[in-house]
């Protein structure tokens, strides 16, 4: 039988132990700045992707595919939503977004100096404000809006009353609109449903982990991706991967990670259950 030693010293040799070690120190700009899991980075990288106009190449793409993973969480209007996912990217015209979005100056002309930011800060801001018009595939003279509002959690709590203000403002502002109000949020903050989390099903969670599958790895293998925004993207899923809040916990893995996990696990469960 081997000794303990022996079969640690097999484990640090394994090449799949040597693929994830180098997976997971593999360099990343986020952290090397101390902003791993900075909020306003994250609204900021959200804005960037999802915006047609950046160059990255991928037009509306990313919101296309963030719009299948709003679908998949929604829990009400789901035939209605769905219907939005399978909209035709040539539907779409007009897009505007804005990071960081005063929730009480929702027409996305009125823009803030730094000053009126600074006054009203703790008036609630949306991460991420996305408008666009949607032609009607069968009258091209027809169109209507719709609107994509996104809250993101990190380290904060989500905060039932800050939900119900901003669904109120919501129903006040855009009742005759269409629009969305999602919430990406970790998964560990997630209850049985999105009443339950965020007070109302009108409010539709995503976590983390879904937006990796869902929205950043398809992107990162579209064709049309530029070099210097895929180099963007795959530091950022990088970051989802690294713990969080000082515990083991990771807002997302990838599939290569998972992978060398469980081939590690099967080929020396013994060796890790006696470390445990």
């Amino acid at each position: 039988m081997k000794s303990l030693k022996r079969m640690l010293y097999e484990l640090t040799m394994d090449k799949d132990f040597v693929a994830l070690k180098f997976l997971i120190d593999r360099p990343n700009v986020f952290h090397v700045v101390g902003a791993t899991h900075l909020e306003t980075w994250h609204s900021r990288f959200l804005s960037w992707l999802l915006d047609p106009t950046e160059r990255h190449m991928l037009g509306y793409y990313p919101f296309q595919r963030f719009l299948m993973a709003v679908a998949e969480s929604a829990e009400g209007n789901i035939d209605d939503i769905t219907d939005i996912a399978m909209l035709n990217v040539n539907q779409f015209k007009n897009p505007e977004v804005i990071a960081e979005k005063d929730i009480n100056k929702l027409d996305i002309t009125e823009q803030e100096t730094i000053d009126e930011t600074e006054k009203n800060d703790d008036k609630g801001r949306l991460d991420v404000f996305f408008k666009v018009n949607v032609v009607n595939d069968k009258d091209f003279q027809e169109e209507k809006r719709l609107i994509l509002a996104v809250e993101q959690k990190v380290y904060a709590r989500v905060d039932v009353n800050q939900c119900n203000k901003y669904l109120r403002k919501f129903e006040e502002k855009f009742k005759d609109e269409t629009f969305l109000l999602v919430a990406l949020v970790p998964k560990s903050q997630m209850k049985e449903s999105n009443e339950a989390t965020f007070g109302s099903s009108k409010w539709i969670g995503i976590d983390y982990q879904q937006l990796v599958d869902i929205v950043l790895m398809p992107c990162l293998e579209n064709p049309d991706l530029s070099f210097y925004a895929k180099l963007i993207i795959q530091q950022y899923v990088d970051a989802l991967r690294m713990p969080y809040k000082g515990k083991r916990e990771k807002l997302a893995t990838i599939e290569e990670e998972r992978t060398l996990v469980r081939s590690i696990y099967d080929r020396f469960e013994d060796v890790l259950c006696d470390r445990t």
